[in-house]
């Protein structure tokens, strides 16, 4: 009998024959079949008590189970229905019959899976429009509600009771009424409205801004039955962009007011911002700037300066520059005649990522001008005072020193004393205002030969002695034993370390320190001259080579000066082919070092 079934069975299903109820039980189990065919009386274990024992097992519980019989048995099958049997086939029966009993009982387990499927997806799909923040509204095709999830509630402030059964339309302001039939007319046709901001109204009467995308809804048979809207809810970000824009306005109105021409490039060089100004200077408008190539920019600003070279180098290299910022001289000839410094400096977002360099041109016509007729007025003022100085110093020294003169009194040589000593002063600060012209002007003229560091040195020091020894102060010199030989002039070399020395002399108390410090170090010799002070803030050393500034101390407001005597000398040792640094501290004294480059062997 069971070969016979397997036969009947084989063209359409996998089949496997079990000799008794345990084998049976035993394949069952093993395999997990669709189908399950046993015999009322098996050797082993009876189809009943296979039956009980199979629906025990969960995975089990829904197989579908045909029970084969001998004899047409009333209460037997009940007993076997209740067992869980879902079928009872009477012996002998018909082939046919058994393969329509099987497919029958197949179709009714599948069609029961996939109710259950369709349920399991429905429910996911309901807990998903549940959870999201998003406003999903189901309606028919003339537009009433048929669904409203929780985001609908909380964006439109209706519930789900207030709403379904009514026209969609009630969440349409006024204005825009006219949307509705459109977007139904679209989804009618099986078309997607496409994500659109748009405006809707809450049951309060607030609006909304909002985000939205319609999609048809279709059954089974592929028909269209309504529409899906999903809503997204955008206020703030409207909120969010207006406020960014009206801020970029404001900003784009700032930068334009600007007397300063300036132009925005992006890392790769592209003209990417110019301000009003940049056109006025340049005579190019925004929209043509911002159409021209790195290149074609380079080339039409060229056309307008002079020293156009050191223009596109400025341009051309500083693109890629991620740190440095710079300043450039630039004469303009055309449209307008004008002197200009260029400043460019990196740019950088919040995250400190760089997104280009901003370049700007300040007009400083005028204020070069003002500088040299400053200057002029300086170098005349200066050489003025020059001769009745020198004539004021040679009388006072004749009349202390010539005995033809006569005999003074004490007094009057206390006060020839401090006559010769306020004219040296008056001479120091004509010759600092005769250097700074010479300077601005770029008239100073260097004698520069190879000289001997340590020889100018030790030919210095015998002047400062007697000052050192009246404030008891200690002075250490350090000198390399192979003397350096640097190319400069000797006269404004001795200039530089008399200024540094004095000044570490004024501002060092009685008993304190100073040291005098050279050697070499590759093409440079280094020179630092320290001293145990009273120091520098930070906010002193970054204006300590400006000219005329000098510090706000006791010491500074008790010792003369005219606060150019670092910028002179910062200025002498750049001129020279050097640098220049300061290191101080507050109570701790200070440190000038400066470098000359050593002469060619």
């Amino acid at each position: 009998m069971a070969r016979m079934i397997a036969a009947t069975l084989a063209k359409t299903y996998h089949t496997s024959i079990a000799c008794d109820g345990q084998e049976g039980l035993a394949q069952a189990l093993a395999l997990r079949p669709d189908l399950l065919l046993c015999d009322v009386s098996m050797p082993r274990m009876i189809g009943g008590q296979l039956v009980q024992t199979l629906r025990t097992y969960a995975d089990f519980d829904d197989m579908p189970i045909m029970v084969l019989a001998g004899r047409d048995d009333e209460q037997l099958r009940v007993e076997l229905l209740h067992a869980g049997a879902q079928d009872y086939l009477l012996k002998p029966f018909n082939r046919e019959e058994l393969r329509v009993r099987v497919a029958n009982l197949l179709s009714i387990r599948q069609a029961r899976r996939d109710i259950e499927l369709k349920i399991a997806a429905e429910n996911q799909l309901a807990t998903i429009m549940e959870s999201t923040i998003d406003a999903i509204v189901g309606k028919t095709l003339a537009g009433v509600i048929t669904s409203w999830n929780s985001g609908a509630t909380a964006l439109y402030g209706y519930s789900s009771d207030e709403v379904i059964g009514k026209s969609i339309a009630l969440i349409f302001p006024p204005g825009r009424q006219s949307e509705l039939p459109d977007i139904l007319a679209v989804i009618n046709t099986g078309g997607i409205v496409q994500r659109f901001e748009t405006v809707r109204v809450r049951k309060d009467g607030t609006y909304l801004d909002v985000s939205v995308a319609v999609s048809p809804i279709r059954d089974a048979h592929g028909r269209i039955t309504g529409a899906s809207t999903i809503a997204h809810d955008i206020t703030e970000q409207k909120k969010t962009a207006r406020e960014l824009l009206h801020t970029q306005s404001q900003l784009r109105a700032i930068i334009d007011a600007s007397q300063e021409a300036m132009l925005f490039l992006n890392p790769a060089g592209w003209p990417v911002r110019v301000n009003t100004r940049f056109a006025d200077f340049f005579g190019l408008d925004d929209t043509t700037v911002l159409s021209l190539s790195p290149w074609q920019l380079i080339a039409h600003l060229k056309e307008r300066f002079e020293a156009t070279a050191s223009l596109a180098r400025s341009l051309a290299w500083s693109i890629s520059d991620e740190e440095h910022i710079f300043q450039e001289y630039l004469l303009q000839v055309t449209p307008t005649r004008r002197e200009i410094d260029l400043s460019s400096l990196p740019v950088k977002d919040v995250h400190q990522s760089y997104i280009g360099r901003l370049y700007v041109w300040r007009d400083v016509t005028h204020e070069r001008e003002v500088e040299r007729m400053k200057s002029e007025f300086v170098s005349m003022v200066s050489h003025e005072l020059r001769t009745p100085l020198t004539s004021i110093k040679g009388y006072i020294d004749l009349i202390l020193t010539d005995e033809a003169v006569g005999d003074l009194t004490e007094l009057q040589r206390e006060f020839l004393q401090i006559s010769l000593s306020n004219a040296r002063r008056l001479e120091s600060l004509v010759n600092d205002l005769l250097d700074i012209s010479r300077l601005e002007s770029g008239k100073i003229e260097l004698h520069s030969e190879p000289l001997d560091l340590n020889l100018l040195i030790s030919e210095l020091l015998p002047s400062f002695q007697p000052g050192w020894d009246a404030k008891q102060q200690t002075f250490i010199l350090r000198l390399p034993d192979e003397a350096p030989v640097v190319f400069g002039d000797t006269g404004r070399v001795t200039q530089i370390l008399t200024n540094l020395l004095s000044n570490a002399r004024k501002y060092t108390p009685a008993g304190g320190r100073i040291m005098l410090t050279v050697e070499t170090d590759g093409a440079v010799a280094r020179v630092a001259v320290s001293d145990s002070g009273i120091g520098l803030s930070a906010e002193e050393q970054s204006h300590l080579f400006t000219r005329f500034y000098r510090a706000q101390n006791a010491v500074t407001e008790t010792t003369g000066g005219t606060g150019l005597g670092l910028s002179i000398t910062r200025s002498l040792v750049e001129l020279q082919g050097g640098q220049m640094q300061v290191e101080s501290e507050p109570g701790r004294g200070s440190t000038f070092r400066f470098t000359l480059p050593l002469a060619q062997s």
